[in-house]
């Protein structure tokens, strides 16, 4: 099985559980398994998604690193796998189709 990897970022606030708001960076690398689109497609495809999340506060049910990596995999066609890190914190999550 041949794979295609891009990675992409975006930039989102969620409410902690003390109702209080922050933000984090996250990076987000989505893979694509037997695809013969070109690498430049798949970005252009995995940034369109991105741009729902982009400069937003992300509602309740997206607070977790894992159910962002599974919204934005369900989301790309082929994906069959995405990572979301927060790397200067060292915090990862992966989605697995």
């Amino acid at each position: 099985m041949t794979r295609t990897g891009v990675s992409a970022h975006f930039s989102a606030a969620h409410r902690l559980p003390n109702g209080t708001y922050h933000g984090h960076t996250w990076e987000v690398t989505a893979w694509f398994a037997n695809t013969f689109d070109d690498a430049l497609s798949l970005q252009s495809r995995l940034r369109s998604v991105l741009r729902r999340f982009d400069h937003k506060t992300l509602p309740d049910n997206l607070a977790w690193g894992e159910v962002i990596a599974q919204e934005i995999g369900l989301e790309l066609d082929g994906c069959t796998q995405v990572l979301v890190a927060r790397r200067l914190e060292g915090i990862l999550a992966e989605w697995t189709a």
